[in-house]
């Protein structure tokens, strides 16, 4: 379906208009836009790949741009069983990519933006390096395959949310409250709202899916997505 051969993926969602900064690691990466995500990603700067969805937001003009272009056109039908986002991951996915961002600037329906963090398991389950960038934050998927390792600032808001039931953290550093050989349960809150102590913050899984969420990434002062590792 894509004939090039890419290492990174990014995923645009539809919704809100995302921060300029979200786009910095799209750049010679396998561009997927989920829908009306194909707008977002003109406005990003970043030219789509693939265009799947079943195209009951994206306006009729887009559309036909997308036709138009050389863009791998993928449509499927409005009754189905997953999510626009949860088909532009299973492309990802297929073309074996080692990382993957999805972006979205947030302001969708709830129900859709839940949908879409949680399926944010699938790959980081399969093994590749998954992060999210929704509105003003910005999400690193930790799992037994990858560590969650990114440059900080001292300061910062981050939280540790387990997805999909409990997570036994291994170790934190680089954080005022440390974890070491515990396990954060599903239904608890008690990972929100820990503080970055220095300019390095490290969160390793032995077991789970967590999201090692930072919720003012783009607020003043604060580099974009480039810093994560």
């Amino acid at each position: 379906m894509v004939a090039r051969q890419h290492t990174h993926a990014v995923v645009i969602l539809g919704g809100d208009t995302p921060p300029p900064q979200s786009a910095l690691n799209g750049m010679d990466a396998l561009v997927i836009a989920a829908d009306s995500g194909w707008d977002n990603a003109l406005s990003l700067g970043l030219a789509p790949t693939v265009l799947v969805g079943d195209f009951d937001s994206i306006s009729s003009t887009s559309l036909a741009e997308a036709h138009r272009s050389s863009v791998s056109v993928i449509q499927h039908p409005r009754d189905k069983d997953a999510t626009d986002a949860e088909l532009a991951l299973s492309i990802a996915v297929d073309h074996g990519v080692a990382s993957i961002h999805v972006i979205s600037g947030g302001g969708d329906r709830l129900d859709h933006i839940l949908g879409a963090l949680h399926v944010l398991a699938t790959p980081a389950l399969r093994g590749v390096r998954t992060m999210c960038t929704t509105g003003h934050a910005h999400i690193h998927v930790a799992t037994t395959h990858h560590q969650a390792t990114f440059q900080s600032v001292s300061g910062e808001t981050i939280s540790l949310i387990p997805i999909g039931g409990d997570v036994h953290i291994d170790s934190t550093d680089g954080l005022r409250w440390p974890l070491q050989d515990e396990v954060l349960g599903a239904f608890s809150s008690r990972g929100i709202s820990n503080v970055a102590t220095s300019t390095a913050v490290a969160v390793k899984v032995i077991h789970g899916v967590l999201f090692v969420v930072r919720p003012g990434h783009f607020d003043a002062g604060h580099r974009g997505v480039g810093d994560t590792q």
